[in-house]
């Protein structure tokens, strides 16, 4: 279970060793990912095509993400800083366009790439980086992942019955791995 940088720490080992070694099995049976995604860096050096609008996005939206989680901007505002940005954040209800999901083309990623362990992939609509959270989405194998949208920002969501949805969801992920 990751949570932001660490999604990107985690979503890069699994890249990674899906490219280099990709006969052996990760050594760890599920991935949880919150509010987090994979560094373009990362997929500009496993040769996927990184197109200056997916560059833009970032850009954008971890400006957004520093100036909202600011500490001047925490003080100020509280959890009423995780505003839906217009142009940074899809709608909750848009439908996810696998040929350019701000600005990478899924049906080109080769398909040894994908993370082959169940995913959970829980992300904010409120969080400016909600889009690099959908991105990552996309790199698992649609068979093993679930996503959910938490309805906040850029944080680790402390409400009942999101935590209950959560819950439900790591349920899921160990079933689906067989892990008892």
């Amino acid at each position: 279970m990751c949570f932001s940088q660490g999604c990107s720490l985690i979503a890069s080992f699994c890249l990674y060793h899906q490219a280099e070694t990709p006969n052996e099995p990760l050594p760890f049976k599920v991935a949880i990912f919150i509010c987090g995604g994979v560094p373009l860096q990362v997929l500009e050096d496993l040769g996927i095509d990184v197109s200056q609008e997916a560059w833009d996005m970032n850009n954008k939206s971890a400006k957004a993400l520093a100036e909202q989680a600011s500490t001047d901007s925490i003080l100020k505002s509280g959890l009423s800083r995780w505003v839906n940005a217009e142009g940074v954040i899809p709608r909750s209800d848009a439908a996810l366009d696998e040929t350019n999901l701000f600005g990478l083309d899924f049906t080109k990623m080769p398909k040894h790439l994908r993370i082959k362990v169940p995913t959970v992939h829980i992300y904010g609509n409120k969080d400016p980086r909600c889009p690099a959270s959908l991105q990552l989405a996309q790199f698992a194998d649609p068979a093993l992942r679930k996503s959910y949208d938490h309805g906040g920002g850029h944080d680790v969501p402390r409400k009942t019955d999101v935590s209950e949805s959560i819950a439900k969801l790591v349920e899921w992920s160990a079933l689906a791995a067989s892990v008892p």
